[in-house]
């Protein structure tokens, strides 16, 4: 497999975690409804560098690879899942429950979904 995390579990025997980007055809190829997930028109800002490009397809994935031991502690492949964390705002709200340093006020958009308005708190306060 030409996964960069597997090919590191098999040459280190280790758990391997990170981000990844995943080709559209490759999502596609996985569910149309991560590719659907992954989907997203780029909006021209002011200080963004130009692309010709409308459009976004490609996903971000939280991704992890752990490596898969027989009864005699032979390696024998790994275990690949992940996470597409495009639109995926479950994963901000439990980082922003999961914060402890940080008061947070839920702020509802008329087309976004919730999104959080974060303010920090110093350890001294």
């Amino acid at each position: 497999m030409s996964d960069p995390f597997v090919q590191r579990v098999q040459k280190t025997k280790r758990i391997v975690s990170g981000t990844d980007i995943i080709p559209h055809p490759f999502l596609l190829k996985e569910s149309s409804e991560l590719a659907t997930q992954a989907f997203m028109e780029i909006t021209p800002t002011p200080k963004a560098k130009p692309r010709a490009d409308k459009a976004e397809r490609s996903g971000m994935m939280l991704k992890a690879a752990v490596p898969l031991f027989d009864e005699s502690n032979e390696f024998r492949g790994a275990l690949l899942g992940g996470v597409l964390i495009n639109r995926n705002f479950e994963i901000v709200d439990k980082i922003i429950r999961s914060c402890t340093k940080v008061k947070f006020t839920r702020v509802a958009g008329p087309v976004l979904p919730p999104s959080f308005k974060a303010t920090f708190v110093s350890p001294q306060t």
